[in-house]
């Protein structure tokens, strides 16, 4: 989206989730490929915004699909686009 993360939205038997990705930009370089009903396993931390809305800040996310893994945090919870370097890239 423009002037805000990308986001995406992830329904799970239990509840759903708008999940906080990073800027488009780092989304194209890392070449991330998630379509609408891929199966995915989002790991991060729940935040909930001012109007207690409950979202979820991505850290890692697993595409079932495809089998890559797309980094968005390190294990300190900074945002890998801010880092200087590509170590987000998708592994296979």
């Amino acid at each position: 989206t423009r002037g805000g993360p990308s986001t995406l939205r992830l329904d799970t038997s239990a509840e759903s989730f708008t999940v906080m990705l990073g800027p488009g930009w780092y989304l194209a370089e890392i070449h991330a490929d998630i379509r609408p009903g891929d199966p995915l396993i989002v790991e991060g931390s729940k935040m909930m915004d001012r109007r207690g809305s409950l979202h979820l800040v991505a850290a890692k996310i697993t595409n079932q699909r495809t089998g890559a893994i797309l980094g968005f945090r390190d294990e300190a919870g900074r945002p890998l686009w801010m880092s200087g370097g590509p170590s987000g890239r998708m592994q296979r």
